[in-house]
């Protein structure tokens, strides 16, 4: 297992799942308000929705008229949903759900193509934490992941792009995410029942630092750990859609223990 010291640098996770902004709309009225999706609390995507919603409000509104009003959803798979049926304009997306969406492919498979959708831009790398309790850990790596069938797991909510991506990483990786207990919480709800012994495992895809894994780590630095990503493994999680790559998470980003 790499170590995870305050003094070290740790490959947590091999990601590139671009965040991007899509808009379901052509063009823009002035003097009405557009609705951004964005996530639960305790991630990354609702405090930058409504960054981006407060940014246009000041810059935007008084020249244009328009302006962004963020709100809280269960993430990318129901941002989709809020788009197609028109209570929303814009959304903060994983990439996956991104290339799901455009092909018809994955979970928008049932729902086919979405060709009204557009990329406005990437926000920043999206890193899938894996965080599971240390007596679980091996090797280290997202293998470990299987020492947890029978135990609880926060996956997200449903129909988030937190379910949709820890349960396409894993099956790439024949992880078995059917043999967990699995609990359908947000960020904060699952890294308290982690804290809580209620769960043994979460994913936690955000950009870092992620106040969710700020607050585990700072409960039980020394009960909880990180996984990390082989590179056999990543090639794994790419062979679809290949949409990750390597991310380093700096020392001191996190309370790890010394």
């Amino acid at each position: 297992m790499l170590g995870l010291s305050a003094r070290t640098i740790s490959a947590v996770l091999s990601i590139t799942m671009s965040l991007c902004t899509f808009a379901s709309f052509a063009n823009v009225d002035k003097d009405r308000s557009y609705i951004l999706a964005t996530a639960s609390s305790g991630g990354t995507f609702y405090p930058v929705g409504v960054a981006i919603a407060t940014l246009t409000k000041l810059k935007v509104t008084p020249q244009h008229g328009m302006s962004v009003s963020a709100i809280t959803s269960a993430g990318s798979g129901d941002n989709l949903k809020l788009m197609r049926n028109k209570e929303a304009e814009l959304a903060i997306l994983q990439g996956l759900y991104g290339a799901w969406a455009t092909q018809g492919t994955g979970a928008m498979a049932p729902v086919g193509k979405q060709d009204y959708l557009r990329s406005v831009t990437m926000l920043w790398q999206n890193v899938e934490h894996f965080v599971i309790a240390k007596k679980y850990a091996k090797t280290g790596n997202v293998s470990d992941l299987k020492n947890l069938y029978s135990q609880g797991f926060g996956i997200g909510k449903r129909n988030s792009g937190t379910e949709g991506s820890g349960k396409h990483i894993m099956a790439a990786l024949g992880v078995d995410s059917d043999k967990f207990t699995l609990v359908h919480k947000g960020y904060a709800g699952s890294s308290s029942a982690l804290q809580n012994g209620q769960i043994a495992g979460m994913n936690i895809p955000a950009g870092v630092p992620v106040s969710a894994i700020t607050s585990a780590y700072a409960a039980d630095a020394n009960g909880i750990t990180v996984l990390d990503f082989t590179d056999e493994q990543l090639n794994k999680v790419n062979a679809e859609v290949e949409l990750w790559s390597r991310f380093e998470i700096p020392a001191n980003t996190y309370p790890w223990p010394n």
